[in-house]
């Protein structure tokens, strides 16, 4: 008792300190940079190994899962396309001259257009060419300056176009090029550190004050010695308000710094930057679209053979297709890969001129036109591949969706594991012609143009793809193609089981393996909300393919939960409680009708005169009380398992199945603050239905006097808690 009570007092006084250094960083507004000489008073010695574990951790604590994703998606300039942004403006009152820009004082450059016109690929395009670089040091020749980069992405993850994901990017560019500036960036963190270890320093996740102060000091102590530039592509797709995103980049100028943005010509843009250089794309791409077409369409033997024939007409349909575009490089692609269409199925030149005519200029159209292009098989094909992309929750991986797309309903069931099941990469191929022929290209394997993997990301083409599609006329629209029994979300449940049962377990890390699990749980709620179809098997089927993948002998002749030194799947979850069944993390996920269902079929006879389902419900009683404010199962979207507070008619079920409400004393009777009744006050109604079972057992425990003695004592001390 005592050791526990020593415990939480070191607990208490930890967490004291680490809240005053942080108060003492706030208070300063921050505090002088470290040396390799100085180190806090008082804290631990550290070495070499020290710091670099440190600014590891904070590498690791800035990164995001898809962090690089967006701008690993964009695609690179076609060819010689895009070279007139480096050659001066013959035109200043039609486009501000950017490479004049790139060795002026100007802040800050706008590169505007109409969706679909190229900016983020000129964006990208600009900012890994070695001419800007050469181009801004004509003005100050050393030191180099220093490049950072975002690519805002609404068709990704909220941190993808939030303010956060903007300053943990910029951090991450530079703690990954420059390592030792971590514990200069974030003293407190380092501070914390170097009193108490890693385990204490990073027990919480950083704020956005830590962010926005280290990037803020950052550029103040950069700026001192070289030029800072930076580049930020689609402020249109960023979530909130876009005032107080134009707030932000307008606290980042200053001397030393220059930046290039990107948008859509919206009002609240046009307003910001009115007086700043700029350009509109759609007016300075003709060209680049002419010699897309062109390059494109000869590269077909096809077309050579007609151009033979009739050279005017082969140029005139050229022309037409970079005038119809109006500038929008995405129509133009699409366009492009109809004609090439029309020459493999050996059209002439006037029934190629015919098909461009047909096609609307409008984008949205087209996307429609090419979805009613599809033969009746193909488009309930792309119907569900459509549902089933909208009801990712997670990275929409090519090997999930080729599993997802597998239309036997008892698939998941039947699989057993083996080396043609583990043929991954055969099944995403297949995957990949089947998405191409059956969306029209709408849907693709990012970076596709490059190796395609199983682990490949499933795009949308565009965003104005994703906003066509996830209107919702075109959802109802698309829906009453597939039949009424389809379901998206158990499709991707499936998926999940398959994966878990084709997995090989000695390529496997446990945090995988729960990842994997838990978010198939996350389908498989979706899939049946209330549990009254599908939602107990595929719970059951789950928790039966994550048990046999733990349990698999490994090459070493063990398995994963020996290695992890666990006993169930569930304990790698959460391993610092008793987490010995898959009810477990049910429980803790609120998965209420399904516990009922599971509690009320467990018949387990008593061991010792002690009910083993008594003990499993009072241990389901800690974590439905405890655990509801869990972290989410599911981190890239708002998983449905992380609550506000605790299921109490899952609580009064459990209190009625045989949980001991009581057990929780024994663990530090001398401190409430420990046990399960130090939560009632925060909730009045859980504090209600905890005071009437305990007066039932209260009034049930008046026949023992040892019992009456120890009851007092508990009941002062849920009074104590009460009041």
């Amino acid at each position: 008792m005592q050791d526990i009570l020593a415990q939480v007092d070191r607990n208490a006084w930890t967490a004291d300190v680490v809240h005053a250094i942080n108060r003492s960083y706030t208070e300063s507004n921050g505090a002088p940079w470290y040396t390799d000489s100085v180190r806090p008073s008082g804290a631990k010695d550290f070495n070499q190994v020290d710091v670099n574990d440190f600014q590891s951790q904070l590498k690791f604590a800035l990164k995001f899962h898809e962090i690089e994703r967006r701008e690993d998606s964009i695609s690179p300039v076609y060819q010689q396309t895009y070279e007139w942004i480096f050659k001066p403006s013959p035109d200043e009152q039609k486009w501000s001259s950017f490479s004049a820009w790139l060795q002026n004082d100007e802040p800050l450059y706008w590169i505007t257009g109409k969706a679909g016109s190229g900016k983020s690929t000129l964006m990208k395009f600009i900012c890994h060419d070695h001419r800007t670089r050469e181009l801004l040091a004509l003005r100050n020749p050393a030191p180099k300056p220093y490049l950072l980069s975002f690519y805002f992405w609404n068709s990704g993850t909220p941190i993808q176009m939030s303010q956060e994901g903007l300053i943990r990017t910029f951090l991450y560019q530079v703690i990954r090029d420059h390592p030792g500036l971590g514990r200069l960036l974030f003293p407190p963190r380092f501070e914390i550190y170097a009193y108490f270890g890693r385990h204490v320093a990073w027990r919480e996740p950083l704020l956005w004050s830590e962010l926005a102060s280290a990037f803020k000091t950052f550029v103040r102590d950069i700026t001192r010695q070289k030029q800072l530039v930076i580049f930020i592509d689609g402020l249109d797709e960023y979530y909130d308000k876009h005032g107080d995103l134009l707030d932000l980049i307008q606290s980042f100028l200053g001397r030393g710094v220059k930046i290039c943005v990107s948008s859509r010509p919206w009002v609240v843009f046009e307003d910001a930057f009115k007086t700043s250089p700029s350009l509109k794309l759609e007016h300075l791409t003709q060209g680049d679209m002419e010699y897309y077409v062109e390059s494109k369409l000869s590269a077909n033997p096809g077309f050579e053979v007609l151009k033979d024939f009739d050279p005017c007409g082969a140029n005139d349909l050229i022309d037409s297709v970079s005038e119809k575009a109006s500038g929008v490089f995405l129509w133009t692609f699409l366009v492009t890969q109809s004609l090439l269409e029309g020459l493999s199925e050996g059209e002439r030149l006037t029934d190629l001129q015919r098909r461009l005519d047909s096609l609307p200029t409008d984008l949205e159209q087209l996307f429609w036109k090419m979805l009613k292009s599809l033969d009746r098989p193909h488009y309930e094909r792309a119907s569900q591949l459509f549902q089933i992309k909208r009801a990712f929750i997670c990275t929409s991986t090519l090997i999930t969706f080729a599993l997802a797309d597998e239309d036997d309903p008892e698939a998941f069931k039947m699989l057993r594991p083996s080396p043609i099941a583990r043929k991954f990469e055969a099944r995403a191929e297949l995957f990949r012609r089947r998405l191409n022929a059956c969306t029209k290209g709408l849907l693709e394997p990012s970076g596709y143009r490059n190796r395609v993997t199983p682990d490949t990301v499933v795009e949308y083409l565009h965003r104005t793809v994703r906003d066509f599609i996830e209107r919702d006329d075109i959802c109802i629209e698309l829906q009453q193609a597939t039949n009424e029994t389809f379901n998206a979300n158990f499709r991707l449940c499936q998926a999940y089981i398959m994966k878990l049962k084709m997995t090989d377990p000695d390529e496997l890390r446990d945090e995988n393996l729960t990842h994997e699990a838990i978010t198939a749980m996350e389908y498989a709620f979706r899939a049946d909300p209330d549990c009254s179809g599908c939602q107990e098997t595929l719970l059951d089927e789950i928790d039966k393919a994550a048990t046999e993948l733990s349990t698999i002998r490994l090459a070493d002749g063990g398995n994963i939960l020996a290695v992890a030194g666990r006993h169930h799947w569930a304990q790698l979850h959460r391993p610092f409680y008793r987490c010995t069944t898959f009810l477990h993390i049910a429980v803790e996920a609120q998965l209420v009708q399904y516990v009922r269902r599971k509690l009320k079929t467990l018949e387990v006879a008593p061991i010792r005169g002690e009910s083993p389902l008594k003990k499993l419900a009072t241990d389901l009683l800690h974590i439905a009380v405890v655990y509801y404010k869990s972290s989410p199962f599911v981190e890239e979207k708002e998983s449905s398992f992380v609550h506000s507070q605790p299921n109490l008619e899952l609580i009064n079920f459990l209190l009625d199945h045989g949980a001991d409400l009581l057990a929780e004393f024994k663990l530090a009777p001398q401190d409430p603050s420990q046990t399960i009744l130090a939560l009632a006050p925060h909730n009045s109604e859980l504090k209600a239905l905890l005071n009437k079972h305990y007066e039932m057992l209260r009034h049930e425990s008046r026949s023992s006097s040892t019992r009456k003695v120890k009851n007092s004592k508990i009941f002062g001390i849920f009074r104590s808690q009460s009041c």
